[in-house]
């Protein structure tokens, strides 16, 4: 083009229209290949250094978001070119199963079935915290987490209000056979709002399974790599990993989408999303980020 204009001494505009090119096409120069991958490896050093409990697939992700137009299996040959990894985590051995699982009751909408359970940490003074965590099972919104020294049964029914004003009342609550839930006041308090308490057999925590998954999240992703110094802290920390989890952590189950992403689309797409087979959520991921970006 810069040839044309020089000989004839005609406008870029004229050249354009006569070799029907774009003008588009003289504004921008192509970055070389291996600088694209350059940034691309930049990007993902920076995810695994804000996200070190998640992997490539992860990762994935943000690298749409930022742009790049490339397929799930260069980022995982960049991301071990780049030398990154999960770090190990020991598995625990699996337990023996008793018992009636309760896996036939699955919610189909969201606010339809919440699970909380307790955890435990500490603070730096060696001091107990224990943490209410509560979810929503069918979108995995995670509500809320009411960090304290103590938290008895009138703490899980203040937890539970905080969330009622904001996303209604659920269905059922499902939870194990602790003594904050067995109380007499949380089962007014369900009466009351028309909440049926869906209790797991004792010693059977599989039958609370997304909840304990969550957990386990949530250990090995703020609660290992964290030491509070007091409960203020251990809840402000908690709070800005929940709004992380729910607006842009990706997750599987989810078509790598978050809670709330997963939320905005509609219903027909939301169940074919928790239908599809774990091997092709990935592919799905790309395209409607893709479609998105489109």
């Amino acid at each position: 083009m810069k040839l044309l204009r020089l000989r004839f001494g005609v406008s870029e505009r004229r050249a354009c229209k006569v070799t029907g090119q774009p003008r588009s096409t003289q504004r921008q120069v192509p970055k070389p290949k291996e600088n694209i991958d350059a940034e691309i490896i930049e990007l993902l050093r920076k995810f695994a250094l804000t996200n070190p409990r998640q992997g490539y697939r992860k990762a994935y992700r943000a690298v749409l978001e930022a742009g790049y137009q490339v397929n799930l299996k260069k980022v995982h040959r960049l991301w071990r070119e780049a030398g990154l990894k999960v770090p190990f985590r020991k598995r625990k051995n699996k337990r023996a199963r008793h018992g009636v699982a309760m896996g036939a009751h699955h919610p189909i909408d969201a606010n339809v079935t919440w699970a909380m359970d307790f955890q435990f940490d500490a603070t730096q003074d060696g001091k107990v915290l224990k943490l209410l965590n509560i979810i929503d099972e069918y979108s995995r919104e995670y509500l809320t987490t009411l960090v304290d020294r103590s938290i008895d049964a009138e703490g899980v029914i203040s937890a539970l209000d905080g969330i009622v004003a904001e996303h209604g009342v659920p269905a059922y609550v499902r939870m194990d056979n602790g003594p904050e839930f067995i109380s007499n006041a949380l089962e007014r308090w369900a009466k009351e709002m028309g909440v049926t308490l869906y209790f797991i057999d004792p010693g059977s925590p599989w039958q609370n399974g997304k909840c304990e998954s969550f957990n386990s999240r949530l250990r090995d992703e703020l609660l290992n790599g964290e030491l509070f110094t007091s409960v203020t802290e251990a809840q402000l920390l908690t709070n800005k990993y929940r709004h992380d989890y729910n607006q842009t952590r990706a997750h599987s189950s989810l078509g790598y989408l978050s809670p709330h992403e997963f939320l905005a689309l509609d219903v027909t797409t939301q169940r074919m999303v928790l239908t599809r087979s774990s091997k092709h959520r990935g592919f799905y991921a790309e395209n409607y980020f893709r479609s998105e970006a489109a």
